[in-house]
């Protein structure tokens, strides 16, 4: 076969590979639109450039209506193997808080700030109290204990002649004085009984170590790491579709597209599809190569 024979698919072929070549090319450039005498020239900017808005809410169509939906979501976060992955995290963290000397209430006032402790330590103060109080107050000790003093007495006289002038009516009477006494007592001034205690329960728990209270949790029965999970599932379960409607993914999808520099719309593409582009190209050259080759046949 001669040069000449041969110059017709070679001709074809580098005809398909500049056609393609410039069609792609086209697909971003230029990159902004070029005016003349006011008016903007047709294909200017780039097919996707000019489309951006369009790619932009086609882009978060997707990424809300079809990548990150709640069910997908919820399979992948409330998998097995997340599960595994969270339970394995939480154990290895407890693991290395064993030998944590820090006190709890140094730990906690670097995790969230001195100031949030503080307010956040009253809270639990009052909540724990007023709680404790409420609960002893539902308990009626009034009559738990009237109940108590019938019976000492009962057992005081007994045999003797104060027995038999101290009736049950009789002591049941005085009991249910005493047993209201009692529970107003307690339902009045319950929380300041209980304020000290509680206040001195938290100081002792604020200066122990947070490597001696995991160490003690540890060693009982309680799994932190398996209680993790629950509460991660309860969280995820309970919340994910708040979070998504607050996140906006496909939303914030679109603006950050919308946002993209031309240069950088490209270069997103490229990354992407690059090595398909490129094949797009050489089919091209591969199609004008065998369209000459057929032209000399026929």
């Amino acid at each position: 076969m001669t040069l000449a024979t041969l110059a017709r698919p070679m001709i074809g072929a580098v005809i398909g590979y500049c056609t393609n070549y410039i069609a792609v090319k086209m697909l971003f450039r230029p990159l902004r639109p070029i005016k003349l005498f006011g008016h903007t020239l047709p294909f200017t900017p780039g097919i996707i450039p000019k489309g951006q808005e369009r790619l932009a809410r086609a882009a978060a169509g997707v990424v809300g209506n079809e990548l990150l939906t709640q069910e997908e979501l919820e399979k992948t976060l409330l998998s097995p193997e997340m599960d595994e992955k969270i339970y394995r995290a939480a154990q290895k963290l407890l693991d290395e808080q064993c030998g944590n000397e820090t006190d709890l209430e140094t730990a906690l006032s670097g995790f969230v700030g001195e100031e949030a402790y503080r307010l956040e330590r009253e809270t639990i103060y009052r909540d724990v109290t007023d709680h404790l109080a409420e609960t002893i107050s539902s308990l009626d000790l009034g009559t738990a204990i009237a109940g108590q003093v019938v019976l000492a007495v009962k057992e005081k006289v007994q045999g003797t002649l104060l027995a038999m002038m101290l009736s049950d009516e009789m002591l049941e009477g005085f009991a249910q004085p005493i047993a209201s006494q009692i529970n107003q007592y307690v339902s009045k001034n319950g929380d300041m009984i209980l304020a000290p205690v509680v206040s001195g329960e938290l100081d002792a728990l604020e200066h122990k170590s947070v490597g001696s209270l995991v160490q003690r949790v540890s060693d009982s029965s309680l799994d932190l790491a398996a209680l993790t999970v629950k509460l991660y599932h309860l969280v995820v379960g309970s919340r994910l579709a708040d979070m998504l409607s607050a996140v906006d993914l496909a939303g914030i999808a679109q603006r950050r597209i919308e946002a993209l520099e031309p240069e950088e719309l490209e270069r997103l593409v490229l990354s992407v599809m690059k090595k398909e582009l490129n094949a797009v190209i050489n089919l091209g050259a591969l199609v004008g190569f065998i369209l000459g080759l057929l032209n000399l046949l026929f």
